[in-house]
């Protein structure tokens, strides 16, 4: 299909539609294999921790920098798209199709990877 060719209401040619369904199945993989990783990384640290030093943290200053910060928000941002990109997929593929439309015509869009990313 050429990209002036007008669209069914609500379809994306085949190829846009798989290569949409595949970014996003990608993008979930990643998101929760690093998830699955961190929570590994939590497990093998509270086991160190309680066979190294067997005492309670409660009394301990905590000793957060913005490094620390960042890293939680990276595995934050990471987590949520785990959690919200399946059920959001057919809103994003519908985005999609109505940015393709919106090329079709040359009428402005929005690339379906910034609506992603918000």
């Amino acid at each position: 299909m050429k990209l002036d060719e007008p669209v069914a209401a609500g379809h994306l040619p085949r190829l846009d539609r798989i290569i949409v369904a595949g970014l996003l199945i990608l993008v979930a993989v990643l998101a929760w294999a690093f998830t699955i990783h961190q929570a590994i990384l939590m497990d093998e640290m509270e086991a160190a921790m309680w066979r190294d030093m067997n005492m309670s943290m409660n009394g301990m200053a905590p000793s957060w920098n913005a490094v620390d910060a960042v890293m939680l928000f990276v595995m934050w941002s990471t987590m949520m798209a785990a959690m919200m990109i399946p059920g959001a997929s057919p809103m994003i593929a519908a985005f999609a199709t109505i940015n393709h439309r919106r090329r079709a015509r040359a009428a402005p869009y929005v690339p379906t990877a910034a609506f992603l990313l918000g």
